[in-house]
């Protein structure tokens, strides 16, 4: 190897079992941890400049020595049966030497499952075939065993057999000689194989012995996602399902629930989705948009564990939400007055070609008493905004109604200016004084398309002084016309692992106004060295705003 040529690069190219429902394997990834599909031909996208300036290449093709089929064997029978199993193994393009052995298995909080080879494997499953099997190009093999299932009360069991070849090696010295870096890959193609059992004629209520340690909302693209962790103290995996509710308190009336699911099943359809199982020892967390809107408060979040179709155990958490921890549901729906919500926040009428003269927005009283309600448009001045139409101008929402009110563009007069303005809501409700909010904003776009946004930017700071930190950009708009602000903040440590944080969220920035847009990292940021290059596309056909920012973050997310 010449001493332009890099040290050998080990890439394991794990080809794990596909996700069972509940239960998910990490798919083929190359060195930089991107997924690389099973049976297709793929050139892994260039890894990151290394630190003396050159960028290396990789054009090497990658296939699996080896398919297999099923990677799971789904069993449904009773207790203290044993049941065989079989997995057919067809060899590819190059002669295998395949390994086989019986593995553990672990989980982690996502609810994927790893082979585990630093405890002894389980004794209900034994491999009757050989371990150590070598085949050559398109020759098969089927790995035959049986599987005695446990005589317990849990429903559900799993059991892995680890299968990996001895690897293929691409000898970077046959390359033609040059100058430029070069990198030898040595690909392994390992599967875990599993026996997932149901077992039948067992009403079990082992559900109630998991541990709901801890419950919170967090924020995902913008909008609170219900996260809850879950731990099994037991010797043996358990079969569950999880709902949970969000009110006011404790002691408040009940809300509709909904349920969690793992994040390793969110591509699972329903209602396998909802299915969560647990390993022995194991601690999980199980997430889930919210059925209902947060705003700034203190609440209650109660979890309940389900097991057939039971609930078993009620645990319940506080929870705080603060001012702007929700930045994408602020744009999609505000509270204007205690218990009344109106959505969106934003809405543009308009004359322009594939534009609409009219939108609907929609009142919502969530509270225990009815409220009347005043609309009333005007411009950002304070002044009546003859140019939009409220209909109907004054309605009453029972407690639990919806009503929907429709705005019109008139467009009789400076058709082809655009103008902005708010609609203000005057609300009064039982026993409560009288409140006047501004939560919608509306843009009227007239005929004229000469108007364009013009952004600029700030310099990218790193604010630590809020409860959650985050990197902060503010952006001018000297244009004449509103833009809505969709950013990217790509995250880098020195490990080269990408965060990508978004930010805005169609938030407008007017003309001759200005916003500052937050991206927060994600919560488990750990302390290192980091590169944060910000994304702002400013209009088709124009150049984006973009900026780097190189700082030393402790421990960003840490919770006082």
């Amino acid at each position: 190897m010449s001493r332009n040529t890099l040290a050998l690069l080990i890439v394991i190219a794990s080809f794990l079992s596909a996700a069972s429902p509940g239960f998910g394997q990490k798919p083929p990834q190359n060195a930089a941890g991107n997924p690389l599909p099973q049976g297709t031909t793929a050139k892994p996208a260039a890894p990151a400049a290394p630190r003396a300036g050159q960028n290396i290449t990789i054009t090497e093709s990658v296939r699996p020595a080896f398919v297999i089929d099923p990677i799971v064997n789904r069993i449904e029978t009773r207790p203290g049966r044993t049941i065989p199993v079989e997995f057919g193994i067809t060899c590819e393009s190059k002669p295998v030497k395949l390994e086989i052995q019986r593995v553990a298995l672990t989980q982690d909080e996502n609810g994927t499952i790893f082979a585990n080879t630093k405890v002894p494997p389980p004794e209900e499953l034994e491999i009757q075939t050989p371990l150590a099997v070598e085949l050559q190009p398109t020759e098969k093999f089927v790995i035959r065993g049986r599987v005695r299932v446990p005589n317990t009360q849990s429903t559900f069991h799993t059991f892995g057999i680890l299968v990996r070849d001895a690897g293929q090696l691409t000898d970077p010295s046959n390359a033609p000689k040059s100058d430029t870096p070069r990198v030898g890959i040595r690909f392994v193609t390992q599967y875990l194989l599993r026996c997932d059992i149901t077992v039948q004629g067992i009403r079990s209520e082992s559900a109630a012995k998991l541990k709901v340690s801890r419950a919170e909302l967090i924020e995902v693209n913008g909008i609170p996602m219900a996260q809850v962790y879950v731990e099994n103290p037991t010797a043996g995996p358990i079969e569950f399902g999880l709902r949970a509710q969000i009110r006011h308190s404790e002691n408040s009336e009940n809300r509709p629930t909904f349920p969690l699911w793992m994040p390793v099943r969110s591509n699972t359809e329903e209602p396998q989705k909802f299915i969560g199982r647990i390993l022995a020892g194991a601690r999980i967390r199980m997430i889930s948009p919210l059925n209902a809107a947060v705003f700034p408060g203190e609440y209650y979040m109660e979890s309940s564990l389900v097991g057939d179709n039971r609930v078993l155990v009620k645990v319940g958490f506080p929870v705080i939400v603060q001012e702007g921890d929700f930045p994408a549901q602020g744009i999609a729906t505000v509270q204007a007055a205690p218990g009344l919500l109106v959505s969106p926040s934003q809405v543009e009428l308009s004359l322009q070609r594939g534009g609409s003269r009219t939108h609907v927005v929609q009142l919502e009283n969530t509270g225990t008493a009815a409220v009347d309600v005043q609309l009333v448009s005007e411009s950002i001045d304070g002044i009546p905004a003859d140019w939009v139409v409220v209909r109907p101008d004054s309605v009453t929402l029972p407690p639990g109604t919806r009503r929907k009110v429709s705005l019109s563009f008139t467009g009789t007069t400076q058709v082809d200016n655009h103008r902005y303005s708010y609609l203000r809501l005057k609300t009064q409700g039982a026993g409560a004084d009288p409140l006047e909010t501004t939560p919608v904003l509306v843009a009227a776009l007239g005929r004229s398309t000469s108007s364009i946004p013009e952004l600029t930017a700030s310099p990218l700071t790193w604010d630590a002084r809020e409860i959650n930190p985050a990197f902060v950009v503010e952006l001018k708009n000297s244009g004449t016309m509103h833009f809505p602000i969709n950013g990217l903040l790509i995250l880098g440590d020195e490990a080269a692992r990408p965060y990508e944080v978004r930010g805005g969220f169609g938030k407008w920035v007017l003309p001759g106004g200005s916003e500052s847009i937050r991206f927060k990292p994600p919560a488990n940021l750990a302390p290192g060295h980091y590169t944060a290059r910000l994304i702002i596309p400013t209009g088709e056909g124009k150049e984006p705003l973009e900026q780097r920012l190189e700082l030393d973050l402790g421990n960003p997310t840490k919770t006082p």
